[in-house]
């Protein structure tokens, strides 16, 4: 038998396969298998191109936690979508939201407190210890996703383009911009372009905002911004949970540790505990609900 637990988020695919009983093989791979455009099928060969690399794949019961998959009928769809793409023995899968899958690895049994997420997107959750669940944010760049890595990625770019105009090429966070843009993309028509064939690019340019957070006044600016947005999330999340409140944090963002800084300063006179949340926890979750499918 064959067991698989995987954690996919909007950059990232993390997997721990295991073969019977031998020790769990982790794997992490720099792509995303969210679903884009209602299209599952793509979403499944790509993650069946990833598990064919590991191997012979026998008799499979595979646990999946995806960006973008919360709503059940999406669910259903993915896992259907999987099914009719293997023809091996039995197959068992489970599909869930990556968030969902997150908070089982950071709070265990009846535990209460709150995971915040924040990556590409951005979402905050909170378990009371009677179960009852709380959920502020999630819902996609156009609506929602405050203090997440494209959350932070377009400011930085809204930055970059004052500058252009302006002509002030001095400033770090500009001169990081401009390294870690595409050749040939500077003007903003050129970035308008860019934007339009890749929606979620500005994500790629948080991390960018960090770099620099000791250079430049607009990128610290930037990251202030974003932990006040992540706070009022914390806050407004956990608003049912008893005192002291631990927040699990998960994600690039929320883990870094000028985040992290800031964060600390805002919640500590609220009694909330930070703890970082491993990255490969919901991967190692997803493997043992493997193993009870």
């Amino acid at each position: 038998m064959t067991f698989i637990g995987i954690d996919g988020g909007g950059t990232t695919t993390r997997m721990f396969v295991q073969q019977d009983e031998q020790e769990p093989k982790y794997i992490e791979f720099p792509v995303s298998l969210k679903v884009k455009s209602g299209d599952h099928t793509s979403s499944a060969k790509k993650l069946l191109e990833i598990i064919a690399d590991q191997g012979e794949i026998r008799d499979l019961s595979i646990a999946i936690g995806l960006a973008g998959m919360s709503r059940e009928e999406n669910q259903e769809a993915l896992k259907n979508a999987i099914k009719a793409q293997l023809e091996i023995g039995e197959v068992r899968v489970h599909v869930e939201g990556d968030a969902t899958l997150a908070l089982k690895a950071a709070l265990s049994g009846s535990d209460e407190g709150v995971l915040v997420i924040a990556g590409t997107g951005s979402v905050a959750y909170a378990r009371s210890k009677d179960g009852t669940m709380n959920r502020v944010g999630g819902w996609g760049p156009e609506t929602s996703d405050e203090g997440s890595g494209y959350w932070i990625g377009l400011r930085v770019l809204r930055h970059y383009l004052r500058m252009f105009i302006s002509g002030n090429t001095k400033d770090a966070l500009f001169i990081a911009v401009t390294e870690a843009l595409p050749e040939h993309v500077s003007s903003p028509r050129e970035i308008a372009n860019l934007l339009e064939r890749e929606p979620l690019f500005p994500a790629s340019l948080a991390l960018v905002a960090f770099e620099c957070a000791n250079q430049s006044e607009g990128a610290m600016a930037i990251i202030r911004e974003a932990a006040d947005r992540l706070s009022e999330m914390i806050v407004e999340v956990s608003e049912k949970l008893a005192h002291p409140r631990q927040v699990h944090l998960s994600g690039s963002i929320a883990k870094h540790p000028i985040m992290v800084a800031e964060l600390k300063q805002r919640l500590d006179e609220k009694q909330f505990t930070l703890l970082t949340l491993n990255d490969r926890a919901p991967a190692q979750k997803a493997l043992e609900i493997a193993h009870l499918l």
